[in-house]
């Protein structure tokens, strides 16, 4: 959820994204907006998907929709932190495992974002904290450091471990990062194809499990 003003851009973004992924064989999924804004102290939320009217179940909800009235202040949009260390613990074991998911999701598409910006050819470096800072809005800069270097390991592993299986001779971690050598085109696509098709829940279930051992991190 964005603030309505820049659904626009999203838009053109996810366009541009679908696109290319289309260009690469890729089969893209249906995707949209979610503005939020105030209107005469009304709060209203608009729906904008790309394909729209596709989706029966969906086409009964976009558009623009008031959520609440009389609303006052400063309203902003509220953004989803799929994880925080100190709650955690605390977690009900369906919300950890939905905060999980989502956290390797993020993960995930920040992956496949940097790969597929990439100009072959190009060695794409996966920087775990760049991942971590993008998936949470930044607020694991606030994290503790034996809480961001917990995560920013298992990230490093499960990164490495899901591209390695694809392309074993293209990746290799190095510097506290995941290197991927894309020399053609068919390895950005091949790096795409296994980003995309990885299973997130089993990821999900590795990431925040502190029993599991924890790969031989490489040269530092």
């Amino acid at each position: 959820m964005i603030s309505a003003e820049d659904t626009q851009l999203q838009l053109k973004t996810l366009q541009e994204i679908s696109a290319e992924l289309d260009q690469h064989g890729l089969e893209v999924a249906d995707s949209g907006t979610l503005g939020i804004s105030v209107e005469n102290g009304d709060l209203w939320v608009t729906m904008t998907m790309l394909s729209p009217g596709k989706h029966a179940e969906l086409a009964l909800v976009e558009g623009k929709v008031k959520v609440a009235e009389g609303i006052d202040g400063d309203v902003r949009p509220l953004y989803i932190v799929p994880f925080d260390p100190a709650a955690a613990p605390d977690q009900h074991a369906d919300e950890r495992d939905y905060c999980a998911r989502e956290l390797t999701e993020r993960i995930l598409i920040f992956a496949m974002s940097r790969v597929g910006r990439a100009a072959v050819p190009d060695i794409v470096s996966l920087d775990p904290i760049d991942a971590m800072k993008q998936a949470t809005w930044s607020l694991s800069d606030k994290w503790a450091t034996h809480e961001v270097e917990q995560l920013r390991r298992r990230i490093e592993d499960e990164l490495y471990r899901t591209l390695y299986r694809g392309m074993p001779d293209k990746v290799e971690r190095e510097g506290r990062k995941v290197h991927v050598n894309l020399v053609t085109q068919e390895d950005q696509r091949t790096a795409l194809s296994v980003l995309q098709k990885s299973r997130p829940q089993y990821i999900a279930e590795r990431l925040l499990d502190p029993q599991l051992p924890l790969l031989d991190p490489g040269p530092a």
